[in-house]
């Protein structure tokens, strides 16, 4: 993504046409340096023109897993059974018209489709009459039906799901009788797909519906490890759950800056006020604990969170890389192929940080000010909340003028695409608390 544009204008995010030739001679010497051997793309324009691209890929030895890209069901409903189909035939069409690439992988339909922010379970919901409340947190249902373990709940979630996810399979069945290359669709980790929790474990309910997927590919944040000590490995939980098909863990990492903001120390001291419940209010990407005193410390000058962003980003990817390597490479099986081993492989996101999202942040301020108003704004942020001491807060909500959500730096939401911005969200298992996706490095003094 070129500094100053944006997936949402100008060419949608499609930087895979001719036209940006330049972009591939500059990066993919560095990737297959790096030891890269896999690209994900997450959204193109499926009509334009990516044979030069692939072309590309298949010169320098890179594959490529392309996201059929769907988006949000405000830009593509799937109310009723013909925009269902018609769905599902532009993905067909798409995977027709570039057949057994050389340098195509794998094929995935959609990314995050098992996220309830999208809003495509909300209208399958409503047209297949299932009662599911994403609604978080509603008044009625405190969960909103997303995690309940109640019978009630796991029987409408049941009814969303299997309709939800019959579609899902029918647009591989269909695209599949256009390529011999696998078939997938990502979701999120997010509804105990995978978890210790039998009366809420989503995939055992729903794979029977999953007959064409080749594999699974999950998104996963779970910190440092995915060996977490006293509990089971993800990769033996997925196992023990999964049929016998395989992982790939089709997002993992970190960004590349630590960031203040997610140090609950640091409340009162830097721009990032405010205790509101949540993601906007939202279970998922920003696990806030009940408690945010129980923050991961950073007096500790070796902790991961005290270390340059670069440093942890490195380490951590690092690790989790070789936990994904190790969990096929030490296992006799994988030589032979009779699928007792589980992760195929992994994507790291990302390996550089997005100007474009400063103004996609899941944790903002309606009233976003200047950088040069920043010390200004911080203390009107703090006079707003009166003389409350920080766990006051927690007790007591308040907002302040700039109407900002936890924890949130007062210069998000910044509409600029040139400018680094110390914006994102609370995610517990980041090395510093919070994910800054639309930055990549910030100094100040």
């Amino acid at each position: 993504m070129p500094i100053g544009e944006t997936e949402r204008a100008f060419v949608l995010g499609d930087y895979f046409t001719a036209d940006y030739a330049y972009v591939w001679a500059r990066d993919f010497p560095r990737l297959v340096a790096m030891g890269v051997n896999t690209l994900r793309i997450y959204y193109w324009d499926a009509l334009a023109d990516h044979k030069p691209f692939l072309d590309t890929c298949d010169q320098y030895g890179l594959k490529v897993m392309v996201t059929h890209g769907i988006g949000y069901a405000i830009n593509n409903p799937v109310d009723t059974i013909e925009r269902q189909q018609g769905l599902i035939q532009g993905f067909a069409d798409e995977v027709a018209r570039l057949g057994d690439h050389p340098a195509l992988l794998m094929w995935s339909f959609g990314n995050e489709l098992n996220g309830y922010w999208l809003g495509f379970m909300d209208q399958f919901n409503t047209m297949y009459n299932c009662d599911w409340n994403t609604d978080y947190p509603s008044t009625a249902t405190p969960d909103g039906c997303i995690t309940s373990r109640t019978a009630d709940c796991i029987t409408k979630s049941n009814c969303v799901y299997s309709h939800y996810f019959t579609w899902l399979n029918d647009a591989l069945g269909a695209a599949k009788q256009y390529t011999t290359r696998p078939m997938t669709a990502t979701f999120a980790d997010i509804d105990n797909i995978v978890s210790t929790v039998p009366e809420t474990d989503l995939l055992p309910r729903m794979q029977q519906y999953l007959t064409n997927f080749d594999a699974y590919a999950f998104q996963l944040y779970r910190g440092q490890t995915f060996y977490p000590p006293g509990q089971p490995s993800y990769f033996d939980q997925f196992q023990a759950e999964a049929g016998g098909k395989l992982l790939i863990v089709s997002e993992y990492g970190f960004d590349s800056m630590n960031d203040p903001c997610g140090w609950w120390q640091n409340y009162n001291t830097v721009p990032c006020q405010v205790w509101s419940p949540g993601q906007n209010g939202q279970p998922g990407g920003s696990d806030v604990p009940e408690d945010p005193s129980t923050f991961v410390g950073c007096y500790d000058p070796t902790a991961a969170c005290a270390q340059p962003g670069v440093t942890s980003q490195a380490n951590w990817d690092q690790g989790l890389t070789q936990e994904i390597r190790n969990n096929w490479a030490s296992n006799p099986a994988s030589q032979d192929h009779n699928h007792t081993h589980t992760a195929l492989g992994g994507f790291i996101f990302e390996w550089i940080d997005e100007y474009w999202k400063n103004v996609e942040t899941q944790d903002f301020c309606a009233v976003p000010a200047a950088y040069s108003d920043v010390a200004t704004a911080t203390a009107a942020l703090i006079a707003d909340e009166a003389t409350s001491p920080y766990m006051a807060v927690l007790a007591s909500p308040v907002t302040g003028s700039a109407n900002c959500t936890y924890k949130a730096h007062i210069t998000c939401n910044n509409p600029s695409n040139f400018i680094h911005d110390v914006c994102g969200y609370f995610l517990d298992s980041a090395p510093d608390n919070y994910v800054n996706e639309g930055t990549e490095t910030v100094h100040t003094k």
